[in-house]
């Protein structure tokens, strides 16, 4: 859950550290028995306390926590079709890094070669490749580097032309990448969006029909993509969420029923997506965050059980899910116990992006 406050920059998470186990498995029969999804079906009267985040790992069956030994948070944000997991992490120091886990539990880390910027990792493909974002963040003056990293550690950054601001989101096993890009200002996470494609050192510059604001969330084999769309003028009654094809034919997806707004975030080749919803509280102060797979337009819940919130990021073409979870705060054994909460500002978007930001405004 996330507490609808203005803020004009990313938050610096402070939570416990977290285990260093590498996959704890949590359950082995799936999620859990879930209400009917309604902004009141989980009884609570206020936002919760959290604790910490953790990466997961979803087969269909059971889930895996995902720690980054030493982190204080862990996130997963892109499984490939071999089993792979990307994502980053933060230490003590707030600071994020990328990382990428093989099935053999071996973690591969890495920054900013440089050692100046953060490293926000969201992609990567069976080929070894990852793709991500190189972020200073400023509410002002900011800077932000979309980039490739191929399977022997070589960089190539990724600039659209004439933008300010940068973001490398998702690769697909062909090397097309989508993003991020911003040519208003400097504003880091961003909140002015338009889409790319990134393909053979050529852009496509991808706006969504009838609004201000697009980004893409993923692409697939076959080069379709997700996104979603939203004009400034009015976030809250405008915001879609869409299919886009290879000819350019933009599809609205699906939204959860009762969600006071769903994006989807990943895309298989399979059609199938990984998305999350959000549901306004009774009283309006703040929105829960639920994680749903999506088969043929009808949504199954995913949620790690006794977790705070369950975000899902990715989903390869076995149908696997990762994404992350928040934990109840020490001393809270169940959500419904806590009397109120800080905002943790992620809502299924990566730290470039300014979910919280953009999410207030679409509240009533």
């Amino acid at each position: 859950m996330v507490r609808i406050t203005r803020y004009p920059h990313r938050i610096r998470a402070l939570f416990v550290p977290a285990l260093v186990l590498t996959t704890v498995t949590l359950a082995a029969n799936g999620p859990p028995a879930d209400a009917a999804d309604t902004p009141t079906s989980d009884g609570q009267d206020a936002a919760p306390v959290r604790g910490a985040i953790h990466g997961y790992v979803f087969d269909g069956e059971r889930y895996q926590t995902i720690d980054v030994p030493g982190a204080t948070r862990t996130e997963a944000w892109d499984i490939t079709n071999s089993g792979d997991v990307i994502g980053y992490y933060a230490n003590a120091d707030g600071r994020l890094h990328g990382f990428r886990l093989d099935k053999s539990g071996k973690y591969t880390k890495f920054d900013d070669p440089d050692r100046v910027l953060e490293n926000d990792l969201t992609g990567g493909n069976d080929r070894g490749v990852t793709v991500g974002s190189l972020l200073r963040y400023d509410p002002t003056m900011g800077e932000a580097h979309g980039y490739l990293r191929d399977a022997r550690g070589r960089f190539t950054t990724i600039d659209v032309p004439g933008a300010l601001t940068t973001l490398g989101w998702r690769i697909n096993n062909r090397g097309q990448v989508v993003g991020i890009y911003s040519d208003v200002d400097r504003q880091v996470p961003l909140r002015f969006l338009r889409g790319y494609i990134y393909e053979n050192g050529r852009f496509t510059r991808v706006d969504a029909p009838g609004v201000s604001n697009t980004t893409l969330n993923d692409i697939n084999d076959r080069g379709q993509s997700i996104g979603q769309a939203f004009d400034a003028a009015d976030p809250r009654n405008t915001h879609y969420t869409f299919l886009r094809d290879r000819d350019g034919t933009f599809t609205k997806l699906p939204d959860v029923p009762r969600a006071v707004q769903t994006i989807h975030i990943g895309l298989n080749n399979r059609g199938q997506t990984a998305a999350t919803a959000a549901f306004l509280s009774a009283d309006g102060t703040f929105v829960t965050l639920r994680a749903y797979r999506y088969d043929d337009g009808e949504p199954t819940r995913i949620a790690v059980p006794g977790s705070v919130s369950t975000f899902a990021t990715a989903i390869n073409d076995r149908g696997h899910i990762v994404g992350y979870y928040t934990d109840p705060a020490p001393g809270t054994t169940r959500p419904a116990a806590a009397a109120a909460a800080a905002a943790d500002g992620a809502a299924g978007m990566p730290m470039g992006l300014d979910p919280v930001g953009m999410m207030d405004p679409m509240l009533p």
